[in-house]
């Protein structure tokens, strides 16, 4: 993904409407934003993690999204795409797992829980 790709759904999952608020949203400036979004590039490893927390999603998956921005060769550029996949999906199996983990269950469901965790895991 492209920086300005980033920044849109962002806006549109927090309901932005202006770069400005995006920048504050971040901790940066409107500049940096601007900056992004009109002389190309690509971000560093902490604006990664930056746009990852806002997102709420892994830090893994926009590192290989913005790897697979930067990478010329198409093959690169699947690559970083398909390790993205495996970060943002990864991600979503342990949250699920740790919900059933930690939700308090009545002994009668506890062991259809703990099997479908195994199979879960042993299979992700």
């Amino acid at each position: 993904m492209e920086p300005s790709e980033f920044f849109d759904l962002i806006k549109k999952n927090r309901k932005l409407d202006t770069d400005y608020k995006l920048a504050k949203m971040l901790g940066w400036t409107p500049q940096r934003v601007w900056t992004y979004r009109n002389r190309g590039g690509h971000f560093n490893d902490e604006s990664c993690h930056d746009i990852a927390q806002v997102l709420g999603q892994p830090v893994e998956w926009v590192l290989a999204e913005n790897a697979a921005g930067k990478a010329k060769r198409r093959d690169i550029k699947a690559a970083y795409r398909r390790l993205a996949k495996l970060a943002k999906s990864s991600a979503a199996m342990c949250i699920l797992g740790f919900v059933l983990v930690t939700a308090p269950t009545s002994q009668s469901t506890a062991g259809v829980l703990d099997n479908s965790l195994y199979i879960m895991l042993k299979n992700g």
